[in-house]
């Protein structure tokens, strides 16, 4: 123990506090018990008025004698008044109720003196007894030996160590406990102790310490966002966060912070939790390290740690101090996001430690073994500061709207931005009309940027540098084309001597992006020599990412020039295929066939598809955005891609939680009010049972497929009309035409809608009143005094005025050449005139939509909300943003699998139908084929109630966060880690983390198979279904039940074809099950299952393993298939094969007895190859298996009679049941 205070051990303190930091000791303690040291106040505090003072406690007072009221309903004038400070009467009982410990001592009464009668662990009191005469020695609580705070710290320190032994005593809970002891009796201070040992200071006491280091890299993340200059004084005099932030942090500032301050610090710490602690270190970095000044007078590791140990007296006072804190730019989500990014970081590091990397997982995300995001590489750029790597992303339209590509550089700079921080950096072309709204114009926040961008101005060259104004803020280089054009012909002579791509002098797009190719190329060469110089020993690892072929000049010119920088090159859409489905060719089928060179000079775009083609094989890494346009890119630039990098969106942007089914129902009445003005008049429907579907995008009549999306709908029209008179769907198709005015009758019926509200509204407000004043009058109102006579004749006048003769109109606006139109020709040749009796409506609305439309009202993401399902039947389709959308804003969608979001869904998705994703075979079966399954998706989902579809909506919104960024972007981060490695053998890094074939599991609610679904016709309840797995197997019968009507119009469904044989009209299938071939050892017998069967116009025997999908098995004799018509075998085969994956390893094979027309199912596991001349067929036929045992289907007589046939003039569908 230490020796009594005395004027000797004062006079040696006043000695050793000169010495160390200026302080005097003195006999008469300031208003805080201090005689002296660094907390030492002399000087009186200028507090507020004695009658503020008094009004404070006294409102203090009032909110603790009603503390649960206010912790439960008004917390916010809590944390309000704490800002404000705790009036010193009040504080010790504040405290203890703002932490938690007026909860805890009253549920553990008597547990204090218990824990002082206990022995305690001896190793720890020993420890205790040491630092006791350390805590505050300049206090007058604790100078001495004989003074009570040593005795009540002490007990207070043991008593923890009995009540929490695991923990024990830490060195950094004594300057705490003091603290508190300083203001409070002994038994709260030990439970304020407890509690903020438990709540606010958790696991920091730990042996181990690893919180306390992860929230010194918390504390370096968040200090990089808001004071980068900061941060890299830090990391370049290898300043730890442990070497300053652990004092800071174990001790709460009570070593730190001068008195006053601590306290007002304390008030808010205890009321809104350890942010305030981050916040106060992060003010007291930036105040000393901020300015260039500062950082200048900190050359090294120990001036800088001596600096932050002893700040300037200004910098700690309280009110600057609480000032900056309240005014520092850190949100919640910063806080959130830094704390997982390093959570995540830590285990990973501890686990390769250990020997094994940690697999994160998610309960909604299954990516083969294991699933990652960039979640755990989000340290803004900390990790790529480390090891001197770099990214540059040039596009065409960065900063710069054009396309598509926009949208995708757009979204993903906020993630890109999260990764990489300051090492991240877009290029493209200086357009002023964009950059003066969208770019904030400034220098850029790396010294090797700046420098190269002023070796590029010296060159002659005008660079913009600045940021983004958009999510993440990233930093963007803009290149001024027109300050190169001069040197044009330099660049083009050297073009063709080095690459011998000769560029037309009047294209004007190929001009210009070639001289943007020169100046990144210049431009990264430069950076590259900086950065070098700049790198600490480390050779600086530059990334450049470029996006279709205006960006590829800049990629040939650095690797023709050597510049050791990795490459990746990205396509979109590849140039000569964007052409060739614009004229309409039989693009898929004939893609292995076209003479490539000779299909570029003909579209005169030869020179560009050269740029396309060099740029794609001179990469380190080629990769496009999916399976299709790989397969697209292969036979085209003849490069396989090496990733596929499939486009994200921002779902932030789009996310509504729990909202997005009121938005649908708040954005549908708005449809509503287009609707009434559209077509009541010229007659009504119920809007109650009204769907709207909707088709939008670049009017691109075939390649958007709003060619069978009319067809379908004239089918889909003859569906409803037979068998479901009261649906009515109103198809909206949203192309950007060529027009010259609205249509006067449409802007007339909205005109007409709107003076019949608007009076019904005037009328209405006078019935009110009337009737209040009747009623006062102490009578009932009548008809004829609610209802005035004059009234009554502006209803009727409003009414007659909407009675319009004719057909609603098809489009709202005038279409130039509207009789060539291709949208309103196919609506012409389908006969969808919009008359009464159609239950297919059509509203061509022939330019994008926006809020100040005066027929809609709505922008674009508002329709969407509102519309039931989108249908998007895409022919040429790289991605497919519109379907992408409508997912995440919960809205289900038709897509295909020629576009690239189709494909991505099929991989990713087990049942994509089950969420609300269907999708159209148009690569694998005939025009016909999928003309008829887009009919039955719309005529299957038209079929669904109310509650059906909220459920499927909802299912549709979770599959939002695989297409966010955070997931998407880790093949993003795949190309890099790849390309880097080409360049730089010796980089290691773990690219391949999490990436695997992801498989988002079918709804538990789901039946897995048609098995698992009830026999009975599905019938919907009067009162609804409270249970979402009563209605997912709805789903699943809707998808194997026939749904085509018999001569009265009926729907024969599974419940009325359950006998062994079926009689339709006069003709009966015999459906007989023969013995099992041995299937793994074991016999089987025949379970529930639904097969289809149905002849083809030519002959063509089908069978179908769901209605909507009829596969050809065999051709009749009389006549055989289409000449020319791929999706049905030659004549000479008997039998093809087709094989489902995904449905069972051993497949069921088919064979076909042309003579008998016998169909015979073999059992699972029977190995059946094509004969040979069936093996030139470029696609694999592919059968799911029907069920474990084999089955003959034997037709008898000749084609069965029906009702009248559908427009495509096939027979009906029959189903069987064993």
């Amino acid at each position: 123990m230490a020796s009594a205070f005395n004027a000797d051990t004062i006079s040696e303190c006043s000695e050793a506090s000169t010495l160390i930091d200026g302080s005097v000791i003195s006999t008469v303690p300031d208003r805080h018990g201090f005689l002296g040291g660094s907390q030492y106040s002399p000087e009186p505090r200028q507090g507020p008025p004695p009658e503020i003072v008094l009004r404070r406690e006294r409102k203090w007072l009032k909110m603790l004698s009603q503390w649960n009221f206010y912790m439960d309903r008004n917390y916010r004038k809590i944390k309000e008044r704490c800002r404000k400070g705790i009036p010193m009467s009040i504080r010790p009982r504040a405290w203890l109720y703002l932490c938690g410990g007026k909860i805890l001592m009253d549920k553990n009464q008597n547990l204090y003196e218990d824990c002082l009668r206990a022995d305690g662990d001896p190793k720890c009191i020993e420890e205790i007894k040491k630092d006791i005469h350390r805590q505050f020695p300049t206090h007058e609580m604790f100078s001495s030996e004989d003074k009570p705070g040593q005795t009540e710290l002490f007990n207070v320190l043991k008593a923890y160590t009995v009540q929490n032994p695991k923990i024990g005593y830490c060195q950094a809970q004594a300057p705490v406990a003091a603290f508190l002891l300083m203001h409070m009796p002994a038994v709260q201070a030990f439970w304020c102790l407890v509690s903020i040992s438990d709540k606010y200071l958790e696991d920091y006491y730990s042996p181990s310490m690893e919180v306390v280091q992860r929230d010194g890299l918390i504390l370096q993340g968040l200090l990089k966002k808001v004071c980068p200059a900061a941060y890299k004084h830090l990391k370049k005099v290898n300043a730890e966060p442990m070497f300053y932030c652990t004092e800071w942090f174990l001790c709460a500032f009570t070593r730190t912070l001068p008195w006053d301050s601590l306290l007002r610090v304390w008030d808010i710490f205890l009321c809104e939790g350890v942010k305030i602690l981050f916040k106060t270190a992060l003010v007291i970095l930036i105040s000393c390290l901020g300015t260039a000044k500062s950082r200048k007078q900190c050359p090294g590791l120990c001036e800088t740690l001596n600096r932050l140990r002893n700040p300037p007296e200004e910098i700690l006072s309280e009110q600057n101090l609480i000032y900056n804190i309240y005014r520092l730019d850190v949100s919640e989500k910063d806080f959130e996001m830094e704390h997982q990014k390093q959570t995540v970081k830590l285990k990973n590091e501890k686990a390769a430690a250990n020997g094994q990397r940690e697999r994160s997982s998610s309960r909604r995300f299954y990516r083969g073994e294991s699933y990652s995001n960039l979640m755990a590489c989000m340290d803004r750029g900390m990790q790529a500061e480390e090891e001197n790597r770099w990214t540059f992303e040039i596009a065409w339209e960065a900063a710069n709207k054009v396309g598509g590509i926009y949208t995708v550089i757009r979204s993903k700079s906020y993630v890109s931005t999260e990764e990489m921080g300051d090492q991240y950096c877009l290029i493209g072309p200086y357009k002023e009309h964009c950059a003066r709204t969208e770019v904030e114009e400034g220098p850029l926040g790396a010294d090797p940027l700046n420098e190269a961008v002023q070796a590029m101005r010296e060159k002659g060259f005008k660079v913009h540098t600045g940021r983004w104004l958009v999510d993440g803020n990233s930093q963007i280089i803009l290149m001024d084309i027109g300050s190169a054009a001069w040197k044009l012909d330099e660049y083009k002579s050297e073009l063709w001597n080095k690459c011998n791509v000769g560029v037309p002098h009047l294209d004007i797009e190929t001009n210009d992006a070639i001289i943007l190719g020169y100046m990144v190329a210049d431009f990264i060469a430069e950076f590259k020599e900086a950065a070098d110089r700049y790198g600490t020993g480390v050779p600086a690892r530059v990334v450049t990412h470029f996006h279709e072929w205006q960006a590829g000049v800049g990629l040939i010119i650095l690797r023709t020039r050597r510049v050791n920088v990795a490459t990746v090159f990205t396509t979109h859409a590849t140039l000569l295929g964007r052409y060739l489905c614009a004229g309409n060719t039989d693009f898929y089928n004939n893609l292995d066939k076209f003479n490539v060179d000779e299909e570029a000079g003909k579209r005169q775009i030869y020179h560009r598809y050269c740029i396309e083609r060099a740029a794609s094989h001179l990469a380190h890494i080629f990769t496009t955005v999916s399976d299709i346009t790989g397969f697209e890119a292969e036979h085209l630039l003849k490069r396989k891609p090496d990733v596929i990098t499939p486009n994200g969106l921002n779902v932030k942007k789009f996310s509504a939680l729990h909202e997005f089914q009121n938005l649908h129902a708040l954005s549908k009445d708005k449809i509503h009010e287009f609707v009434r003005g559209h077509f009541y008049g010229h007659y009504d429907f119920d809007l109650d049972k009204t769907l709207y579907f909707f088709i939008a995008g670049r009017y691109e009549f075939g390649n958007k497929g709003a060619d069978i999306f009319i067809e379908a709908l004239a089918r889909l029209n003859h569906y409803l009309k037979s068998t479901h008179p009261d649906v009515t769907v109103v198809a909206f198709m949203i192309f950007p035409a060529r027009t010259n005015n609205f249509n006067v009758e449409s802007l007339r019926g909205h005109a007409v809608t709107k003076s019949l509200r608007d009076t019904i509204n005037d009328i209405q407000n006078k019935i009110g009143k009337r009737m209040y004043e009747t009623c006062l009058s102490g009578r009932l109102p009548s008809g004829e005094d609610l209802l005035q006579k004059e009234e009554m004749v502006r209803l009727k006048r409003c009414i007659y005025s909407l009675q319009r003769d004719g057909l609603p109109p098809v489009t709202t606006h005038n279409v130039v050449d509207d009789w060539n139109d291709p949208v309103l020709s196919s609506v012409r040749r389908c006969n969808l005139f919009n008359t009464k009796h159609d239950r297919v409506k059509i509203v061509f609305h022939p330019e994008f939509l926006s809020s100040t439309n005066p027929l809609f009202g709505l922008d674009y993401e508002e329709f969407v909300r509102g519309c039931h399902l989108g249908v998007f039947p895409s022919y040429y389709e790289p991605w497919g943003y519109t379907p992408a959308e409508c997912t995440v804003m919960g809205i289900p969608s038709i897509t295909t699998n020629l576009s690239g979001f189709g494909c991505f869904m099929q991989d990713h998705i087990a049942d994509p139908m089950s969420y609300g994703i269907y999708v159209v075979d148009r690569r694998y079966i005939s025009l016909e084929g999928s003309v008829q399954q887009l009919a039955q998706y719309m005529y299957d989902f038209a079929r669904l109630n109310r509650r059906q579809r909220i459920i499927q909506r909802n299912r549709t919104e979770r599959l939002s966060d695989i297409l966010d960024w955070r997931s998407l972007g880790v093949y993003y981060r795949q190309a890099r880690m790849r390309a880097l490695r080409e360049v730089f053998p010796d980089y290691k890094q773990d690219d391949e983390n999490g990436i695997g074939t992801l498989k988002y599991p079918r709804p538990i609610s789901e039946p897995p198979s048609p098995s698992s679904s009830r026999m009975t016709t599905p019938a919907a309840s009067i009162h609804g279904s409270d249970d979402e797995s009563d209605s997912a197997q709805v789903f699943s019968r809707l998808r194997h039940q026939s749904f085509r009507p018999d001569q009265s119009g009926a729907v024969l469904g599974a419940s009325a074809l359950s006998r062994a044989h079926i009689n339709r009209g006069s003709h009966f299938v015999n459906v007989t099950p023969v013995p099992v071939v041995k299937t793994d050892g074991v016999n089987k017998d025949l379970l529930d299952f639904e097969i289809f069967l149905s002849r083809h116009p030519e002959g063509s025997l089908l069978w179908h393993d769901r209605p909507d999908t009829p596969h050809t098995i065999v051709n009749a004799p009389p006549r055989g298939p289409c000449a020319g018509d791929i999706d049905q075998p030659p004549l000479a085969p008997s039998a093809v094969h087709r094989e489902v994956p995904a449905l069972a390893e051993s497949t069921s094979h088919l064979s076909a007895d042309r003579t008998t027309e016998t169909v015979t199912v073999v059992a699972p596991g029977t190995r059946w190859h094509p004969p040979l001349h069936q093996r030139g067929l470029r696609r694999l036929w592919r059968f799911a298996p029907l069920a474990s045992c084999p089955l003959v289907l034997r037709p008898l007589g000749a084609t069965p009679r029906g009702a009248s046939p559908p427009p495509w003039g096939s027979a009906p569908t029959f189903a069987f049941v064993p």
